[in-house]
């Protein structure tokens, strides 16, 4: 009987063992596809067969657009190059396919970096043995302390006959976390919190001077954009402010740096 019991406890301890080795499966509902804030602009020097290095600025967006620029360094006429186009997912949510005029590039998305993968999908390394990779710029180079012009509120086009008072702008203070501008006709100021890609604005409020019906128009739906903003997304030279919903209130582009 003791004999018997051995073998059985034996044979459970080598099932047991055997399903400890068993690879970990991934877990389908959080993949880098639906857990990350992926979207964003990457920098970083990537690997070069016939020059120093590539420097590389790649924008990737929610809508599965991207735009990269490449510059060729060690290279007698400093070769910089533009490309655009769309990006997919691979079916296990952890990679990203860019497609555009340029050959085809893999990337592994992981936490505030992208990997370069070869046609394998294995990590590609440096001439020091690294992995080849570009890291996510911090949401405060891109947004704030910059003046952004409104181009589109509520999915209407700004209209560029419209006879402004004084231009209409909005500026984000990353020292003092308070947002002020114009709506075309008054100025107004707040206070705004971001944590990441969400942004609540708070106690906006602006001066009462009366302008025409459209720039008054104009200026309430900008203000009820700012209102009800709950994140944003942004390429190098434009912002969008979302909802709760994660649809589009508002569309800005960076104003141009004054001489």
């Amino acid at each position: 009987m003791k004999t018997y019991s051995i073998l059985i406890l034996a044979g459970f301890l080598l099932i047991s063992c055997a399903e400890n080795e068993r690879p970990a499966v991934p877990d389908p509902a959080h993949t880098s596809e639906n857990s990350l804030d992926w979207w964003g602009v990457y920098t970083g020097v990537l690997p070069c067969v016939d020059c120093d290095g590539i420097k590389t600025r790649l924008v990737i967006n929610r809508d599965s657009i991207f735009q990269k620029k490449s510059e060729f360094l060690g290279t007698e006429s400093e070769l910089i190059t533009a490309d655009e186009g769309t990006f997919e997912w691979t079916e296990d949510g952890s990679t990203v396919i860019l497609s555009g005029s340029e050959e085809k590039s893999v990337f592994q998305v992981v936490e505030n970096r992208l990997i370069l993968l070869d046609e394998e999908r294995n990590p590609i390394k440096t001439e020091e043995g690294t992995t080849a990779e570009l890291h996510k710029l911090f949401p405060d180079d891109r947004v704030e302390n910059t003046r952004w012009i409104p181009t589109e509120i509520d999915g209407q086009a700004v209209d560029e006959s419209m006879e402004f008072h004084r231009p209409a702008s909005v500026l984000f203070l990353f020292n003092t976390s308070q947002i002020h501008g114009s709506g075309g006709c008054n100025t107004f100021f707040g206070g705004y919190k971001r944590d990441g890609y969400a942004l609540e604005t708070k106690n906006i409020a602006s001066t009462m001077m009366a302008c025409t019906p459209e720039l008054m128009d104009f200026e309430q739906a900008l203000f009820g954009a700012l209102n009800n903003v709950s994140s944003w997304s942004a390429t190098e030279n434009q912002l969008s402010l979302l909802d709760a919903d994660e649809n589009v209130l508002a569309r800005f582009e960076r104003a141009e740096e004054e001489e």
